[in-house]
């Protein structure tokens, strides 16, 4: 992986040390729900540090399950759900003035309906 040094060649191959090696994607190593269970064992260092070493593993670092996990370890409890976030109701800045207008409008009714 690329913590040991070269980066991945184009052709599946790395170069390490002058010498050719075959690179392989880790998920064709394990199963992802093995490496759930090893990130599992790992601290939050560890974590970021294997997720470093290529993009699937990077992936499942991210994953929810691997969060629960570090919060568990980390609390000592499951991470509080989140509620779903509402849409966004504000215009860009930069907007044209009537979508500024219409932005305006839905959040002076949505301060008037919670009056």
């Amino acid at each position: 992986f690329g913590s040991l040094g070269g980066s991945p060649g184009t052709d599946g191959h790395r170069e390490l040390f002058g010498v050719k090696h075959k690179t392989y994607d880790a998920l064709s190593l394990l199963s992802k729900h093995c490496w759930e269970d090893v990130f599992s064992f790992c601290d939050a260092r560890g974590v970021v540090r294997l997720g470093a070493t290529c993009a699937s593993l990077a992936d499942i670092a991210r994953s929810q399950a691997v969060r629960q996990q570090q919060h568990v370890a980390m609390f000592g409890r499951p991470a509080p759900v989140a509620p779903p976030r509402a849409p966004l109701t504000q215009a860009r800045p930069g907007a044209p003035p009537a979508a500024l207008e219409q932005a305006a409008a839905k959040k002076g009714w949505a301060a008037t309906c919670a009056s």
